[in-house]
């Protein structure tokens, strides 16, 4: 899946696979270079073991949404929602 969110001027893309556990993060402050991240990167800190277990079971739709209320909480809002 990809989403894309936008804070003010910033936008930011990740690309998840859900299936392979690969991330893939871009942003305007990196010139939207592609740069594959540590699945554990959209898990709080202290917290990936268990938030990773917890949402595995979740479908696309439900995580999707847990994605984008997480990343409310920094300021972003979810584009094309």
């Amino acid at each position: 899946m990809e989403l894309k969110f936008r804070s003010g001027n910033e936008l930011f893309l990740y690309k998840i696979d859900r299936s392979s556990r690969k991330l893939i993060v871009a942003s305007s402050k990196t010139n939207y270079t592609e740069v594959e991240r540590p699945w554990t990167d959209l898990f709080d800190k202290g917290k990936e073991e268990l938030q990773d277990k917890a949402t595995e079971a979740l479908s696309d739709f439900m995580f999707l949404h847990i994605v984008k209320y997480h990343m409310k909480k920094l300021g972003y809002i979810l584009i094309g929602d």
